[in-house]
C-alpha cells in the first residue's frame, strides 16, 4: 500500500505432473508418488487411512493461471487468487483413481494397502465426510480455465515413467 507496486497473491492448491528435467524431485507430490509406487512397486501403500482431503491441479494449469494473472494484472480489482481445480478428493479416492488408471493402461489390478496392511476395496469409504471446496471464481473471471483432466494428468505421469525406464 505504500508503493505503486501492484502485488498479486496466489494461493496454490496441490500441484502434480511429470518433471521437465530428470533432476526435478517431484516424486514427493501425492499424485506423483502414488503413480510411481503403482508403476515401480505394483502396489499403492497409504501412510494414512486415506481421509485427508486435497484439491489437485496439474502443473501446466498452474503455469497457465500465472500467465492469465500476468496478462490481466492491470485489470485486476482483486489481489488474492486461488489456483486450484475446484474439485476435492480424499487421498483414498485418489489412490483408487490411480489404481483404476493403472489397470486401464496395463491390464493389471494392483492392491491399495492401508497402514494396518489391510486392502482397501471401497473408494467411497469417506463419502459422508464434509468436503471443503476452494473457490476459484476470481481467476475464472479473468479467463482461466483448467483444461487438464485428472485422467489426462495421470496418463502423462505414466507416459513419463515408461519413457524414463525404457
Amino acid at each position: 500500500n505504500k508503493t505503486e507496486t501492484n502485488c498479486i497473491n496466489i494461493r496454490l492448491s496441490n500441484g502434480y505432473g511429470s518433471p521437465v528435467f530428470k533432476e526435478n524431485n517431484c516424486w514427493w507430490l501425492v499424485i506423483n508418488d502414488l503413480c510411481k509406487s503403482a508403476y515401480n512397486q505394483q502396489k499403492i501403500e497409504l501412510l494414512s487411512d486415506g481421509s485427508p482431503q486435497r484439491d489437485f491441479i496439474h502443473i501446466h494449469d498452474i503455469c497457465r493461471a500465472i500467465e492469465v494473472l500476468i496478462e490481466s494484472e492491470r485489470n485486476c480489482k482483486e489481489n488474492i487468487f486461488n489456483v486450484a481445480s475446484g474439485k476435492t478428493y480424499t487421498i483414498l479416492e485418489l489412490a483408487h483413481v490411480v489404481q483404476s488408471k493403472f489397470n486401464e493402461r496395463y491390464g493389471k489390478d494392483i492392491p491399495i494397502l492401508l497402514p494396518d496392511k489391510t486392502l482397501s476395496k471401497d473408494p467411497r469409504k469417506f463419502k459422508n465426510i464434509e468436503r471443503f471446496l476452494i473457490d476459484t471464481s476470481r481467476i475464472k473471471k479473468l479467463g482461466f480455465q483448467q483444461p487438464t483432466s485428472l485422467q489426462t494428468g495421470l496418463d502423462e505421469i505414466f507416459d513419463y515413467l515408461e519413457n524414463k525406464s525404457g
